[in-house]
């Protein structure tokens, strides 16, 4: 049951907040946040792969995929992560320019750090993975500053 609430978050957010359920800026944001956990878990399964998923007896996506093969999804997925970001500046979810420019700042990061992560291959598994959880930790705190200075002013 966990599984299935957690990608409701978003949206209950979004009510509670006094937003609209059919909001396209709604859908706009979840499709973010649905970007950056594909390439979180696809991370995730190349640091842990062997320590928890395979010795557990789990099905995972190494049997099915080459580590190539899984870096090369990963890094379009965090390429893709990045790209999504610029929607929810496009749909107007953000209404300061320092806030705008800032968030742009961070999608390039995140890139300059996929193509870090192509370069390093499995050495660099572990940094991206704490990467791209900043990148996360990042864009919420720009959210709530825009939102906190829209409260203020």
């Amino acid at each position: 049951m966990y599984t299935a609430n957690r990608h409701k978050a978003p949206a209950m957010g979004w009510i509670a907040g006094g937003g609209n359920l059919l909001d396209p800026r709604l859908a706009v944001l979840s499709f973010f946040f649905f970007m950056w956990q594909v390439s979180h878990f696809f991370i995730h399964l190349l640091v842990f792969c062997k320590e928890y998923y395979e010795e557990a007896g789990f099905p995972s996506l190494t049997e099915v995929f080459t580590g190539a093969q899984l870096d090369r999804l990963t890094f379009q997925w965090i390429i893709a992560t990045a790209v999504s970001l610029q929607l929810v500046i496009f749909y107007g979810l953000l209404q300061s320019p320092l806030v705008h420019i800032s968030l742009i700042a961070v999608s390039l990061w995140l890139v300059l750090n996929g193509i870090n992560f192509m370069r390093a291959h499995a050495s660099g598994y572990a940094g991206v993975f704490k990467r791209t959880n900043y990148f996360m930790l990042t864009v919420m705190v720009f959210m709530f500053f825009d939102k906190l200075t829209r409260f203020l002013l």
